[in-house]
């Protein structure tokens, strides 16, 4: 068997909003149409020709050819044509609308052969993480194994959605159940909320987060889960239960900033990871991160990097370079 290469998606494709579009789309009018039973499709039998696809992977992931434990639970949705997914020693064929759930540590590979020949299908991920869920979408053809970039949506409850979910399909064996039903759709119309963050600007922050006060946390995830809007320090204040004062106290102190630059510096950073990752022009960039004059945001983007967006977008590689830390954190974030 051949390795597929692992090849980026870029364009519209690449963007975490279509990405919870296609779950507002696609996933939610499944589960509301056939409950939780989409994730739990009965296995195939498994003849002789069923076989794993080879395909590179990145970070420091390297080659997968074989099954390997799930570093979180996640969801598999398929969104168009066939695919193969093998889980605890059985095999799954999944056709579009349908998908599985796949346990923390649970032994599975992703992708099947049939005869040696790749199946065609489009794949939602939905990997499940106590800060909130980790998503993206791959493709496979017979050359390549196409991966858009990874984002993270940044909302605890949910964590505690999923928790509550799976003691009730799992745990108790109830996924035809009601409220198995009206917990999975809660979660996935959540999903769909807030602005999702790349997985590496993510990973950045959150390794931060643990030494700062509780009250600084929530307002950095508030800021975090809307920054595609205008910053507004007083909803921010009144979600924390604070004061505006006590808020910009906080910042000065234990980050040496105030508030407004902190959300703009978070929406360049993002701006340059999207960049980098998606191929989509600057002025769609500008627009996604909450800015609604180019020319601004061309001019704050090359005062904090040195560099005009449109260099960043013309040379369209990944100029982000984690440290070890980091780099350890994304492997465990990301599938």
């Amino acid at each position: 068997m051949k390795v597929l290469p692992t090849v980026p998606m870029v364009g519209q494709e690449a963007i975490g909003r279509t990405i919870q579009n296609l779950i507002a789309q696609k996933v939610i009018p499944a589960i509301e149409r056939k409950g939780a039973r989409i994730f739990f499709s009965p296995p195939t039998a498994t003849p002789k020709h069923f076989g794993f696809v080879h395909f590179s992977d990145w970070g420091t992931m390297g080659l997968r050819e074989k099954p390997y434990p799930a570093s979180a639970p996640f969801f598999l949705f398929l969104l168009s044509g066939e695919g193969l997914v093998y889980v605890r020693e059985n095999w799954y064929h999944l056709v579009a609308g349908h998908g599985i759930f796949v346990p923390h540590n649970c032994l599975h590979f992703p992708h099947g052969t049939v005869n040696n020949s790749v199946p065609h299908g489009r794949w939602l991920w939905v990997n499940v993480h106590p800060f909130g869920a980790v998503i993206h979408q791959c493709c496979l053809d017979d050359d390549s194994h196409f991966r858009s970039p990874v984002y993270a949506v940044v909302d605890k409850r949910l964590f505690w959605l999923f928790q509550e979910w799976e003691k009730e399909a799992i745990t108790r064996g109830c996924p035809d159940s009601l409220v198995s039903k009206s917990l999975l759709l809660a979660f996935f119309h959540l999903l769909v909320k807030p602005a999702p963050i790349p997985v590496s600007v993510w990973a950045e922050i959150s390794l931060m987060l643990p030494e700062l006060p509780a009250t600084l946390r929530e307002a950095i995830l508030r800021l975090i889960q809307n920054y595609d809007a205008p910053c507004r320090l007083e909803d921010v204040s009144k979600q924390c239960g604070i004061s505006v004062f006590y808020l910009c106290k906080l910042f000065r102190r234990h980050l040496g900033t105030n508030p407004r630059a902190y959300a703009q510096r978070l929406r360049l950073k993002i701006a340059k990871q999207m960049l980098a990752e998606t191929g989509v022009s600057p002025h769609k960039i500008c627009q996604l991160v909450g800015y609604s004059n180019y020319n601004y945001f061309r001019k704050q983007f090359q005062r904090t990097f040195g560099f005009a967006p449109s260099r960043q977008a013309v040379e369209h590689v990944k100029v982000w370079s984690p440290n070890p830390k980091t780099a350890a954190l994304i492997d465990k974030l990301v599938p």
